[in-house]
This record gives structure tokens, sequence and C-alpha cells, in this order.
């Protein structure tokens, strides 16, 4: 009841600060927008890591159409307030409320753009509420039921459905990951288990900790290797999207 209550109460904050207006010229593209969990560049060997934890993503460094921001940092540590900061006209600076900042969302759709969040997240606790109710700033909202014990292969059959809906307006898809939340082990599929080089003069004493690295770096490695393979997989349906 509380959860529920706290939900109702936030929903109505959101619809207090007013319509947005925007513009946009042109029609026919399509933007996806994947919001990672967990994840720290300095795992990922598109960023230097030693363990070759993301060999496709690092294959777009040859690519002169993608770009890698070097320097890009959550606004806090923590999803929720580090998201409300990102999809919202809020931050640290400005001093607005979460609950009346305009969204990400709510400006595509007033520029007539269809806005479809895709979440492997919880949908309704008392911590993801916040999150839940700035997701329906979209047009159409769907969460996987598994989140708390699953990958993120669980949204692959949800944009499958989505892609398979679009019409030739301007489209935002965003998908919400799990990514490399913990528990470590529940984020990737069964059977995928991806072995790694330890370079002990890379990760020093770490290397020598089998429970640390059976229990905790080999698991989470895992996880932003799964990641890894989830966006080629994102990126080889939009391939395909006319």
């Amino acid at each position: 009841a509380q959860v529920t209550e706290e939900f109702v109460r936030q929903r109505e904050l959101r619809k207090e600060h007013g319509s947005v207006t925007a513009v946009k010229e042109g029609q026919g593209e399509l933007y996806v927008l994947v919001l990672g969990e967990s994840s720290n560049k300095r795992h990922w060997s598109a960023w230097g890591y030693v363990r070759d934890t993301t060999p496709w993503t690092a294959s777009l460094r040859d690519d002169e159409n993608t770009f890698f921001f070097e320097n890009a940092y959550s606004s806090y540590c923590h999803t929720v307030p580090s998201l409300t900061k990102a999809l919202t006209k809020a931050n640290q600076y400005n001093g607005l409320p979460d609950a009346y900042a305009p969204s990400l969302m709510e400006v595509a759709r007033a520029a007539g753009f269809n806005v479809f969040w895709l979440s492997n997240q919880d949908k309704t606790t008392l911590g993801d509420n916040p999150l839940t109710v700035l997701s329906l700033d979209s047009d159409y909202t769907e969460f996987t039921t598994r989140a708390r014990f699953s990958s993120d292969a669980d949204l692959i059959p949800l944009l499958d459905r989505v892609l398979e809906r679009l019409d030739f307006s301007n489209n935002l898809i965003i998908l919400h990951s799990i990514g490399s939340h913990f528990d470590y082990a529940r984020r990737v599929p069964r059977g995928f288990r991806p072995e790694f080089v330890h370079k002990e003069e890379y990760l020093g004493h770490h290397a020598r900790d089998a429970k640390f690295m059976n229990e905790i770096l080999d698991p989470y490695d895992r996880t932003i290797r799964f990641t890894d393979v989830f966006l080629q997989a994102v990126s080889d349906r939009l391939e395909k999207t006319p």
C-alpha cells in the first residue's frame, strides 16, 4: 500500500510542471538509447582494460561513424538519482526538483517522436518508483518480468516486438538494462562463461586471491562481456531495420 501510494503521489507531481514544446524537422529517423547499469569503463577492453571483455565495442574504434567519449561520468553512483538527472532538465547546479523537470521523453514526444521505454529493471518498489514514474513520460512502456533474476537477453524479445510495429515517423527507443548489477552471476545467461587471462602484472595481488577472482572479478567481467554481446545484438537488429 505504501509503495502504491508513493507511486501515485510522484505521478501527480510530474504533471505539475506543465507541457513542453519542441520542433523536429524531417521524418523517418530512429534513435536507440541504451542505459547501462553498474558498468565501469575500466573493465571495458574498448577503453584499455587488459582483459578482452568488449571485443565488439572495441572493433568500433575503427569505425569512422562511431564516437567514443573518453571522459563521461555518471551524475550519481546510484541508479535512480543518476538517471533522473541524466534524463531531465534537473541537475546539481540549477536546483530544479526532479519531479518538476521536463524529461527527454516529454521533449521528444512534443517534437512528434513515438517514444518507447523497455526496461529490465524492477517496476514498483520504493526505490524504483521515481524512475518508473519518469518512464511513463513515454508513449509506451514495458518491463520484463524477472529483472532481479535475469540477463538483458530478456530485453531482446521486447525490442523485436517494437521494431516490428514502427512506422516511418520519428521514433526513440530507450532500453534500460540490468547490466552489471549485483548479483553478477545472474546477469548472464546460463552457460555463458567466457574465460579471461588473469594478467597478474596488471591485477596485482588480486590475481592470487582465488576467492576474489572466482566470486567477484570473473563474474563481474562476464557481465561486461555479455553487455558487449547485448549491444551487438541490438546493433544487428538496427542494421536490418529500414
